[in-house]
């Protein structure tokens, strides 16, 4: 009995010691942010963030915990587990990754990572690390963070300089809610940071091939992807401007301008991005710039910055921001393409009808009845598909008011004033469903908002800005 109970003290002091052992290696950290937001024009909302003219709260919160185990000297695994109001407090690992520090300044990691699209991506959940309440919208806004897959890390010190080079590939997953789908990704890409002093400049470049995973049913993309590439390539603006084509050809008529079919895969994106940060521990200067381009499908794709100076009064710190995106002309000519494509079908249709009806010698009064039926009956979905595309030519900026307290060392309180405005506008397309003209109005533009029924019910006289109200307290532990 003696031995017995020898041999269950030694057990239970070899567990605590493993315990404690277990205990020392395990890192627990996380983060907290709750608030409430409004906006302050019944026309437009937010919705990637919830936002609209009734006061949220979910834009807001969020909980995040950060577990780093050392599974030895130079092993550790890191969990990152964060829940958002916007997602419905959906449990989502955010990261799920395991490095091993195979130099003293070289670092291999496998698993799910954050992207480093930004300069703020290691930390973009993390509240407390930034300024603002929320990173300016017309920079931050790519459809997803991360990505599984390898990441090599090298830091390297060169008199007073730190350098680091951050060498990514995997897949990431990720929605465009403006076009109702959801995509997949193959990514790949490379950073440079440089640090000395107060400064720090990092460069950025990645390059992803899409495939769209999935088109919600009604929603926006398969409008789009019907519209212009037909039901298993039957009918669509595709096949309609090249039967036109076909039969203008034989007739002796002048073709319109052909287009290709949206691709559901191989659609190549390149994202660049440069940033810098100036801090004395006074005066914080963040400036950030970035250019997204998509060759072959249509997103609205362009340049994005924003310019943030604070100084801080002990524990105060407001800030200004100003902050501006718009899509570039390569978009814009992508996205015109198809949209003259659209609104030259009816009227070349007309035309096509017409001349066939009159070389089969069907009378000029019957010809011309022939060739206004079938303008008209084109009419319709020609003007959806162009006025459906308009918008995605957006530009906006915006100027932020801020201030933040530092309640104590772990809890900040934040108050933001954002205006928004500098929509521009879009064109609104109009087809003669007898002759087949077309004409276009302006029409106030929205940026990277959408609309709400009311907005889609008055967009000829949309107000020219809105105005987004946000209080945060963001901690962290």
């Amino acid at each position: 009995m003696e031995r017995r109970v020898k041999s269950t003290r030694n057990a239970v002091k070899q567990n605590r010691s493993r315990l404690s052992d277990m205990s020392s290696r395990l890192k627990i950290n996380g983060f907290f942010s709750s608030g409430v937001t409004l906006l302050d024009n019944e026309d437009f909302e937010f919705s990637q963030l919830d936002i609209d003219e009734d006061y949220s709260t979910s834009s807001v919160t969020k909980l995040g915990i950060q577990m780093t185990f050392q599974v030895s000297d130079d092993i550790n695994v890191t969990g990152q587990l964060v829940a958002k109001g916007v997602d419905n407090y959906d449990v989502e690992a955010e990261w799920a990754y395991l490095s091993w520090d195979m130099t003293e300044n070289f670092t291999a990691r496998i698993g799910r990572q954050r992207t480093p699209y930004y300069l703020l991506s290691e930390y973009l959940d993390v509240g407390y690390a930034y300024p603002w309440t929320r990173p300016p919208i017309e920079m931050y806004s790519l459809p997803l963070n991360n990505t599984d897959g390898l990441a090599f890390l090298y830091d390297f010190n060169v008199a007073d300089w730190n350098f680091g080079t951050h060498v990514y590939v995997g897949e990431a997953f990720g929605d465009v809610e403006s076009l109702g789908g959801s995509f997949r990704l193959q990514n790949r890409g490379i950073t440079f940071t440089a640090e000395t002093g107060s400064w720090t400049l990092r460069l950025g470049y990645s390059n992803s091939e899409v495939k769209v995973a999935s088109i919600v049913s009604g929603g926006s993309g398969e409008e789009l992807l019907q519209g212009i590439n037909g039901i298993d390539g039957v009918g669509g603006l595709k096949a309609s401007i090249d039967t036109i084509n076909a039969n203008a050809a034989l007739l002796g008529l002048d073709p319109i301008a052909s287009i290709d079919k949206l691709p559901l895969d191989g659609i190549q994106t390149d994202y660049m991005s440069a940033a810098f940060t100036y801090d004395n521990g006074s005066l914080l200067v963040i400036g950030e710039l970035s250019n997204l381009a998509v060759e072959d499908f249509i997103q609205p794709a362009g340049d994005g910055g924003y310019l943030m100076v604070g100084y801080r009064f002990g524990k105060w710190m407001p800030h200004i921001t100003y902050s501006r995106f718009y899509t570039d002309s390569d978009n814009d000519k992508q996205v015109q393409d198809y949209i003259d494509a659209a609104v030259a079908a009816p009227g070349a249709l007309g035309a096509v009808t017409r001349v066939g009806a009159l070389a089969q010698g069907v009378p000029p009064a019957q010809a011309e009845a022939l060739a206004s039926a079938a303008i008209g009956n084109a009419v319709s979905g020609a003007e959806d598909l162009a006025n459906g595309l308009a918008p995605l030519i957006q530009e906006q900026a915006s100027i932020t008011l801020g201030v933040v307290y530092d309640i104590n060392s772990r809890v900040k309180a934040k108050f933001d004033v954002t205006k928004y405005d500098s929509f521009g506008e879009y064109n609104n397309y109009t087809i003669d469903p007898v002759s087949g003209a077309v004409s276009s109005t302006d029409l106030d533009g929205y940026g990277r908002f959408g609309l709400t029924d009311d907005g889609k019910a008055s967009t000829a006289n949309l107000d020219s800005s809105t105005t987004i109200y946000t209080f945060a307290i963001d901690a962290v532990f």
